[in-house]
């Protein structure tokens, strides 16, 4: 009896679904922060891509003691926003992986032709979240994502927890994720708030050298 009973559940497991497919670590490239632009007839979407072996404290350090910054930044073109995600193989090794999105920066001259295109590839994508905090740029919205923070070892990680930290203590701005973007511009009333970014001071500060001060010549800023 106990042979027919272990038989049995043996050829019950067999139909059951394993692992039919995997993507190693080291085959991603971790997405912190995208942004939105246009450039004529053109989508332009930019990436904050996380460098892993750069981020083993507040900065890494490679050959020679230069300092390696933790995030890359780079863009890519195309007529739709699919398209232009796609022409990212073209020049990255690694395939790009958005579930660890924090935040969209959308630029105001993409939110004035509308902003359906985005919450479409949102909503369509399987690696995408709904839950990434949507922002506002005036001006190119890739400027922000560029920028670096001190305090954050991860910019877009800086500027979610900048949201976080002011919904919990002031609230005086909304916090506008894809999903209650969506759900907001479809209800009778049409109409959603997104809070504004911002880049305050003079010089932006995109290098390793610039942050090697107690002081920085501009910072990311709620607006």
């Amino acid at each position: 009896m106990k042979t027919w009973k272990l038989i049995v559940s043996l050829l019950a497991i067999l139909p059951l679904a394993g692992c039919w497919d995997r993507t190693e670590l080291n085959e991603l490239s971790i997405t912190a922060a995208t942004s939105f632009d246009r450039d004529e007839d053109q989508w332009v979407v930019s990436y904050q891509v996380v460098i892993p072996s750069a981020i083993s404290g507040s900065m890494g350090n490679v050959k020679g003691g230069a300092s390696q910054l933790p995030v890359i930044v780079y863009s890519t073109h195309g007529p739709t926003i699919r398209e232009a995600v796609f022409q990212s193989a073209f020049e990255s090794p690694r395939k790009l992986f958005f579930s660890h999105n924090r935040v969209v920066v959308i630029s105001d001259e993409v939110a004035r032709q509308g902003l359906k295109p985005i919450i479409d590839v949102y909503f369509r994508n399987p690696d995408a979240r709904e839950t990434v905090n949507v922002l506002i740029a005036e001006g190119k919205a890739r400027k922000i994502i560029e920028q670096l923070m001190q305090i954050q070892i991860i910019p877009g990680d800086g500027i979610f927890e900048t949201m976080r930290t002011e919904n919990r203590l002031y609230s005086a701005l909304p916090s506008t994720n894809m999903y209650e973007l969506a759900m907001e511009l479809t209800s009778s009333a049409r109409n959603a708030a997104i809070p504004e970014i911002l880049i305050s001071g003079s010089r932006p500060v995109t290098t390793s050298d610039q942050m090697n001060s107690t002081t920085l010549s501009s910072k990311i800023r709620l607006g």
